[in-house]
């Protein structure tokens, strides 16, 4: 066996290590442990892993990528008459984000003159994904050379996110102090769904909007706060724009009963950065359908 491998040339060790072997054979010992040495030199150089640089034979390397959660859609619209952002004359249930900030005007001219105009601010920060904190405020300018004032603290609180069947549910309240004839407070209870239609398309989905507001107004004179229940419907087209329309039941204002129905339908252009609102409304109480704008902007930290 020793002139075998005395006649034969190892192929995975140097010359060096076939040396060193073939001395001192003479002691059995000696020569058992030099064959088990060997044997781990040949083993060692013949692994795959010995070679640097060589793939490992039947290994593959998987990457596992998480899904990218696209930008939840919860049709939040803007600055309202009432004040928190929404339709055009009511608020929905969509909160700020985390982080954001928006700032938003408005102009109303109730009969499409200019001897009354409303104007209308609103401040927001979203403190979480589910809770709006801000401020809301209207001035009225009147014909005797006057401003009427008003304005107070709003929140928002989201307790269910539109999924699967069940619908976007909010609460929020707002108040608005000032001027005696326009004080008031209010509490609502704001719910949404939204249904895709194509994303990719022209008509990428179809909202709906419902809620429900109670109002107590702080002036003596007025006759009786008010239950109003609401409803409306946004079409989303390309760029972020969307067509709204709402209708409402009649409610109360310091002065009385509505004696009109309360609607409003238009367009709301909400980019972000930019946003921008045309509308024309009946707010229960104007002879006719009239001129509303608004813009804002809306900035995340």
């Amino acid at each position: 066996m020793l002139g075998i491998f005395a006649n034969s040339r190892v192929a995975f060790a140097p010359e060096i290590v076939w040396k060193r072997f073939m001395r001192s054979t003479h002691n059995p010992l000696s020569l058992l442990t030099k064959i088990a040495a060997l044997t781990v030199a040949l083993v060692s150089l013949g692994s795959p892993s010995a070679h640097a640089g060589q793939p490992v034979a039947d290994k593959e390397i998987k990457e596992t990528v998480s899904p990218v959660e696209p930008p939840y859609e919860a049709g939040r619209g803007l600055l309202t008459l009432q004040g928190p952002s929404g339709m055009f004359i009511n608020p929905t249930s969509a909160t700020l984000p985390k982080g954001a900030f928006t700032l938003q005007y408005c102009n109303f001219y109730p009969n499409n003159r200019t001897e009354i105009v409303a104007h209308g601010w609103m401040a927001a920060y979203g403190i979480t994904d589910w809770l709006e904190i801000g401020a809301n405020a209207n001035v009225l300018n009147v014909p005797v050379d006057r401003e009427l004032g008003v304005g107070g603290p709003l929140i928002r609180v989201r307790l269910l996110r539109d999924q699967e069947w069940w619908p976007q549910i909010s609460v929020g309240a707002y108040g608005k102090y000032g001027t005696n004839a326009l004080q008031q407070s209010t509490v609502f209870l704001a719910a949404y769904k939204r249904l895709p239609l194509d994303e990719d398309g022209f008509f990428k989905s179809l909202g709906f909007h419902a809620g429900i507001r109670q109002t107590w107004f702080h002036d003596d004179f007025a006759e009786d706060d008010s239950l109003n229940i609401y409803g409306g419907a946004e079409l989303q087209l390309p760029y972020r724009l969307y067509l709204v329309g709402e209708v409402g039941t009649k409610g109360n204002t310091p002065a009385g009963r509505d004696p009109r129905t309360p609607y409003a339908f238009g367009a709301q252009w909400r980019l972000g950065m930019v946003n921008i609102s045309f509308a024309g409304i009946q707010n229960g109480t104007t002879e006719k359908t009239s001129l509303y704008y608004g813009v804002g902007t809306a900035i995340p930290f």
